[in-house]
């Protein structure tokens, strides 16, 4: 009996103990908890969004790319940009593709050139696009192919309305040294 009565004490005793530590000082427990290895958390980057094909927030279209305001402001204020793709291109340069839809009629892709370290967005290219077809206008519409780490091919194809004529017309685009999108002749 007078085992189990000390056993209770030591029991309660020590849970007392430790709800009183946590209460009265938080300078140990941060100490404690500093002591204890713990998973190092990498700071997610704008090219690991694109990846993880996330929704991209505006502040984030305008503080890591050139995109032109013209795209997500005024009249076209309530777009939505997404990931697409991210890969690596000649040189080192990050390359991304990122979804642009103004919601209204129009669904775009950009190509974008980021340098080594893919912080910083060197140049871009519109290099897909598709919008709503309407029979009394002209029709343009605009597909890439990637053939290899530095260049790309994309074919614009246009249709008038009234005559139902298509024009096709093919571009191969470069990655230069720079990092800027330069097309061949």
């Amino acid at each position: 009996m007078k085992n189990i009565f000390i056993l209770t004490s030591l029991i309660l005793f020590s849970c007392h103990d430790q709800r009183a530590g946590n209460v009265g000082d938080s300078s140990k427990k941060n100490q404690n908890e500093s002591l204890v290895p713990g998973p190092t958390i990498k700071k997610s980057t704008f090219l690991d969004s694109v990846f993880s094909k996330l929704e991209l927030s505006i502040d984030q279209v305008r503080k890591y790319t050139q995109i032109d305001s013209i795209y997500y402001t005024g009249l076209l204020a309530g777009v939505s940009f997404t990931g697409d793709t991210v890969f690596s291109g000649s040189n080192g340069f990050k390359m991304a593709i990122i979804d642009y839809d103004d919601r209204k009629s129009c669904i775009y892709k950009f190509l974008l050139v980021f340098d080594v370290e893919g912080n910083q967005n060197l140049d871009g290219k519109i290099v897909y696009t598709d919008c709503d077809r309407d029979g009394t206008g002209n029709y343009q519409d605009r597909r890439y192919k990637v053939i290899n780490d530095s260049t790309f091919e994309v074919t614009e194809n246009s249709q008038a309305a009234k005559t139902g004529s298509v024009h096709i017309k093919k571009a191969v685009w470069i990655i230069g040294r720079s990092g800027h999108i330069e097309a061949t002749h």
